[in-house]
């Protein structure tokens, strides 16, 4: 699981900002709000992040969609980059990005950062449970420690580490190498993680299609269910094929989530029906709203069934408050080890039982123009007992920055 993501000098981000999502041992949660790990702790498995337009809440999202990127497939020989760092200050230009980040995995803490410039790897490290795994610095050339993690193999990982680029991270030379020994964390990385964005691709339907159904149940009456219980006006949906032969199999309901693959992979021209009473509309005739609750609704399973982890921006977007409370408590009942953090503007969450004060985060600008990050647990509990009740009453008149 995530437990902090920390990033500085990337797009309106300055100085370094963490989000950290451990509980808090001071505040009392519900069960369903957090996961307790062996030898690690409470970790929080839902966070909202508040902010004014242009404050700052996109750039969380974008700096893990970059530094997941860099981390796993680097760049090839010639290639930038290609950073944003904070330009409102011509003294940060020139200066270095860090990312970093720190999840749990098997019941062990392990740390991956990586600090660049716009042509080089400067930094990169690797630790678990505050043990090395590898250290690298960027000066003349590249120098690489290795830690007792790959002893059993040292000969094959300095020759790893003498073909490592200045340009690319180690990570992903060891993942382009086939370095069995970090499978863990290159599987963590890739499929524990996911964004939220339009209609997501047909790899990652099938991804969610197989998933459901590898549980004995149908996606289609999953799909159904579930926009059917939001009250879109949708009661049925089912598959429609322009093969023939393939359309009385969907129709005599013999086809599995194996063929599904197998169709999309030949581009079989397969279409989603969904009915409202005897009518039926295709995808692209529905609602913005009920599209973006079929992305949640693929978001939500794939986080249930890999244990993962999902960061959505603008989570609110078409959504009416009462339905954005209503998929949360969803995601909440929905599975105890996914985690969900979200951007957002619908302050009826701010006083919502859904999240803690460790779970509501703000962002703004300081006098500067630089975003800075925080969460409601950092003010002064006397402040919180005036406010009680009144957050969002508070947060609209500035009471939290």
């Amino acid at each position: 699981m995530l437990i902090q993501f920390a990033f500085e000098n990337f797009r309106s981000v300055r100085e370094r900002v963490v989000w950290n999502v451990r509980a808090r041992d001071e505040i009392k949660h519900k069960e369903n709000q957090y996961v307790t790990i062996p030898n690690v702790g409470k970790i929080l498995r839902i966070a909202g992040l508040y902010g004014a337009n242009a404050s700052g809440k996109s750039t969380i999202v974008l700096a893990w969609l970059f530094f997941s990127e860099l981390a796993l497939k680097g760049r090839s020989v010639d290639e930038i980059m290609e950073r944003i760092p904070f330009k409102l200050d011509p003294n940060w230009v020139q200066k270095e990005s860090t990312f970093e980040i720190v999840f749990a995995l098997k019941e062990e803490v392990w740390i991956y950062g990586l600090q660049i410039n716009d042509e080089f790897v400067l930094k990169e490290w690797l630790y678990k449970s505050d043990e090395i795994v590898f250290e690298r610095i960027h000066e003349k050339k590249p120098s690489i420690k290795w830690g007792n993690f790959t002893t059993k193999r040292s000969s094959f990982f300095e020759f790893i580490a003498e073909g490592t680029r200045a340009n690319q991270p180690l990570l992903a030379e060891l993942r382009t190498r086939n370095a069995d020994e970090f499978n863990e964390i290159f599987l963590f990385m890739t499929t524990r993680f996911t964004t939220f964005s339009p209609l997501q691709s047909k790899k990652f339907w099938m991804k969610v299609i197989h998933l459901i159904e590898i549980k004995n149940v149908s996606f289609l009456e999953e799909l159904s269910n579930f926009l059917a219980s939001l009250d879109t006006g949708i009661t049925r949906v089912e598959l429609r094929c322009d093969d023939s032969a393939i359309q009385k199999k969907f129709e005599k309901k013999e086809i599995k989530s194996s063929d599904l693959v197998r169709l999309f992979h030949e581009n079989k021209k397969l279409e989603f029906l969904f009915f409202h009473g005897s009518v039926a509309l295709l995808t692209k005739e529905l609602s913005v709203g009920t599209q973006r609750l079929i992305d949640f609704f693929l978001v939500l399973n794939y986080t249930k069934f890999v244990a993962g982890f999902a960061i959505i921006d603008e989570f609110d977007g078409s959504f009416h408050p009462r339905l954005s409370s209503k998929l949360i408590e969803i995601f909440l009942n929905s599975s105890s080890q996914s985690q969900l953090l979200f951007t957002t503007h619908n302050t009826n969450l701010l006083d919502s039982e859904l999240l803690e004060a460790d779970g509501r985060w703000f962002v703004k600008k300081n006098r500067e123009n630089a975003s800075e990050i925080y969460s409601l647990a950092e003010f002064q509990p006397e402040k919180m007992k005036e406010l009680k009740g009144e957050l969002e009453k508070g947060y609209l008149f500035g009471r939290f920055g």
